[in-house]
């Protein structure tokens, strides 16, 4: 009886834990925070231009992009917005986080600060029903190994892409 009564507590003590742990990420960093990386919704349609300087830790990107028949939409305001590039041996990833967003006169919602210690310069502009524009600067970002192809990895709230594409490298 002992024998059998070990497992069954060890196994309990660690659903316990899990569960707290759990419980502590989603209280301190909100949903968003713990699943930011996970897009729930696809893109529908994913197309983007990537140039990346190595040198001076630069990426230019501009995506455009459809949400999903199974979308809620975007609200960027209230969700994380997370990026991902990497090629070769190089890989660069941030997760802008909610609240950092603001909409301007032109209806487009806007990021400008530094995450990491890299500048960056953020937009997402709706273009018509469904369709977006995201576009992204960084500065001073450690760029050392990339090559292509590159892929680029977008998730706003629970929408997201990924796509694998020739980037002009300096």
């Amino acid at each position: 009886m002992i024998a059998r009564t070990l497992p069954l507590q060890r196994l309990a003590r660690m659903f316990c834990a899990v569960f707290s742990l759990t419980s502590i990420l989603v209280y301190f960093g909100g949903a968003d925070g713990l699943y930011a990386a996970q897009a729930n919704q696809p893109f529908a349609a994913f197309n983007l231009k990537v140039e990346i300087d190595i040198e001076d830790g630069e990426i230019d990107m501009t995506a455009t992009f459809t949400l999903g028949a199974g979308s809620n939409g975007l609200d960027p305001p209230k969700e994380t917005v997370s990026l991902e590039v990497k090629g070769g041996t190089g890989a660069y990833s941030v997760a802008i986080p909610a609240g950092s967003f603001k909409k301007d006169g032109s209806g487009r919602f806007t990021f400008q600060g530094a995450i990491n210690k890299v500048k960056l310069e953020a937009s997402i502009r709706p273009l018509r029903d469904g369709v977006f524009e995201f576009e992204v600067e960084t500065e001073g970002a450690n760029l050392k190994g990339f090559a292509n192809p590159v892929t680029v990895t977008l998730t706003i709230g629970d929408d997201g892409g990924s796509r694998t594409v020739r980037a002009e490298i300096e």
